[in-house]
């Protein structure tokens, strides 16, 4: 009885015998009522069912909010200075312009300048045409906005060029050449461009009604340069 007995070791027996075995898989939980299962998680998210449970139409929004108003388009020249009722905007209001009576007083007044001026240049320009040997000629450039019709004939034409030069770069049939002037109001506002536009396609037509009966000192007919875009078939006619 006196012989040593082995000692065991509590701790190893129990790593050995009473450690419970590691899970091999995470634990399934009760979900809460109405989750769906993960079996059907990827067959609900898929692309058509996500789009079968969009709504149809995007809910209208409350009448509380204010509507978005843009602002108003500035009014043209034609608007401001025009007497009477203008017609709608179109060929009505264009023929309805064309007559001088149909502009304030002291508007009529800054037309009649701007066509003597336009006249006196252009008179220059045709007697250059006919100093050079040429017949009376209409000179038409057309194209849109921008195109490059007066570059050309200042650069590449050298007919054209030297009496443009000539008449100080006003001697043609051009509504840009009264635009600057028809900025300018009274009141020392400034307009822009496209506010004086229909105004100056305007005088540009009377220019070339006008132009048609003036002569050169010769007494042959001018030769005239239109410089317009000339989109409409009566105005090439």
């Amino acid at each position: 009885n006196s012989t040593p007995r082995p000692v065991t070791s509590n701790a190893a027996s129990i790593s050995r015998h009473e450690t419970p075995p590691r899970p091999t898989s995470r634990p399934v939980h009760a979900l809460p009522a109405g989750f769906p299962a993960p079996s059907q998680r990827s067959r609900s998210s898929s692309p058509s069912r996500v789009r079968a449970s969009l709504p149809a139409k995007v809910p209208e929004t409350s009448g509380n909010r204010p509507a978005i108003r843009l602002p108003a388009a500035p009014r043209g020249s034609d608007e401001i200075f025009g007497l009477g009722e203008l017609p709608p905007p179109g060929q009505s209001r264009w023929d309805y312009l064309a007559h001088p009576q149909n502009w304030r007083p002291e508007r009529g007044q800054l037309h009649d300048r701007l066509i003597g001026d336009a006249k006196t240049a252009a008179q220059d320009f045709a007697e250059v045409i006919e100093r050079g040997g040429h017949p009376p000629t209409l000179f038409a450039l057309r194209g849109n906005t921008a195109a490059g019709k007066t570059r050309m004939a200042t650069q590449t034409i050298p007919v054209l060029a030297n009496a443009l030069k000539e008449s100080g770069g006003a001697g043609c049939i051009n509504p840009d050449i009264f635009k600057r002037s028809l900025a300018e109001t009274p009141e020392g506002a400034k307009l822009t461009s496209a506010q004086v536009h229909a105004e100056s396609c305007i005088l540009a037509d009377r220019l070339e009604d006008e132009l048609r009966l003036q002569k050169t000192a010769s007494g042959a007919a001018i030769s005239m340069l239109v410089d317009k875009r000339l989109a409409g078939a009566h105005e090439i006619d």
